[in-house]
């Protein structure tokens, strides 16, 4: 049986996985590609299938985990169901969201009672990057021996060059 890989004598991925990094770097540059796009078609089907299982998850147990929580007098939290032989767990983490404005009016409460804001209220400082950017040079020095910039984790995109 002659796969398309054999007529074009191209790696494949289940080819490449078993290969060193060493030497998929030095195949070439349209097989890398090759494989960039199976994994991307890849990654797609995944998440479509990842997506539609949740749905049936959800369409199956949503509302008996609802009817557990609240049994229990929670909203939220992690509950066990049973179904067919198998333990369900599912979890609906509690996503709390605090009004700034209200907290910066309890911040004030509190200095005027004498209550070390900081016991209570953790507050972050946050500089946006591009107003820095747009600063006057006099103004950034302020700011910058208490500014670190790190980079991440860096990405590769492959396209064809235009002739």
């Amino acid at each position: 049986m002659t796969t398309e890989a054999t007529k074009t004598n191209r790696v494949t991925l289940e080819q490449a996985l078993a290969m060193p990094v060493s030497e998929l770097a030095t195949i070439p540059a349209d097989q890398i590609k090759a494989l960039m796009d199976d994994v991307a078609i890849i990654k797609a089907a995944a998440a479509k299938a990842s997506d539609m299982i949740h749905s049936v998850m959800e369409a199956r147990y949503a509302e008996k985990a609802t009817v557990t929580r609240r049994a229990k007098g929670n909203d939220t939290g992690t509950v066990r169901l049973e179904d067919d032989g198998y333990t369900i767990i599912t979890d609906l983490p509690k996503k709390v969201v605090w009004d700034d404005d209200g907290l910066k009016q309890v911040e004030n409460q509190l200095t005027a009672m004498g209550e070390p804001v900081t016991d209570y209220i953790k507050i972050k400082r946050e500089v946006s990057e591009s107003s820095y950017k747009a600063w006057p040079a006099s103004l950034q020095k302020l700011f910058t021996p208490h500014r670190t910039v790190s980079g991440g984790k860096a990405t590769y995109k492959m396209e064809a060059k235009k002739e």
